[in-house]
């Protein structure tokens, strides 16, 4: 396991649905001038824009998961669910 885990503390992944019918408050990050990996469609929300928390998942138990987030296999994380909408 990285060094990076640590045991005493609780990973927590965002996940963040955006109701963008008209636009979202942020940037789109699917350009090679604003990023190295514009295939990851990431988007980077203004500071200050409206969230709204629809749930919290505590204890989810991450397991055969690939990548990066395959070093949490067999530990529990909590998952916060979040609701974007301008």
């Amino acid at each position: 396991m990285p060094d990076w885990i640590k045991d005493n503390q609780t990973p927590t992944l965002f996940v963040i649905a955006c109701g963008n019918f008209i636009r979202i408050e942020g940037l789109t990050m699917n350009n090679e001038a604003y990023t190295a990996y514009p295939s990851e469609a990431e988007v980077l929300l203004t500071e200050g824009c409206k969230i709204n928390v629809l749930a919290v998942d505590y204890g989810v138990k991450i397991s055969n998961a690939l990548g990066q987030i395959g070093f949490y296999n067999g530990r529990q994380m909590t998952v916060v669910h979040l609701f974007h909408q301008a």
